[in-house]
């Protein structure tokens, strides 16, 4: 999965991609400090799953950057975001995703002994 987050603070793209990596681990995340290297970066993947935007850059910059996105890639996901938000969401979704791993260990250990058996 290859996301394309525009902010212009490299510490929001690293606050970003610490918490993506913590929901899913394969996604490719690529930074963008301006609308013109993240239509740029789009031009060059138009395989792009999704356009992140940094909600700190609100305004009219913003919604013509997403249209624009929106045109290059048929289907894109965009959504504005705030970095503080996606952490603690992070959070709670690894912890869902801990404890359902920790039910198929246990699924799988029942499973094992009822084999031995």
């Amino acid at each position: 999965m290859k996301i394309l987050y525009f902010a212009q603070e490299r510490s929001a793209a690293e606050l970003v991609s610490r918490a993506l990596r913590r929901i899913a681990p394969a996604v490719t995340l690529a930074w963008a400090r301006s609308p013109e290297a993240a239509l740029n970066w789009l031009s060059q993947n138009r395989d792009a799953d999704a356009v992140l935007a940094d909600a700190g850059m609100s305004g009219p910059q913003q919604l013509a950057f997403l249209e624009q996105a929106r045109g290059m890639v048929s289907g894109i996901t965009t959504a504005v975001l705030a970095p503080q938000h996606l952490e603690t969401l992070s959070a709670a979704l690894q912890a869902t995703l801990d404890a359902g791993a920790h039910q198929e260990r246990a699924r799988n250990a029942v499973l094992e002994a009822q084999l031995k058996d």
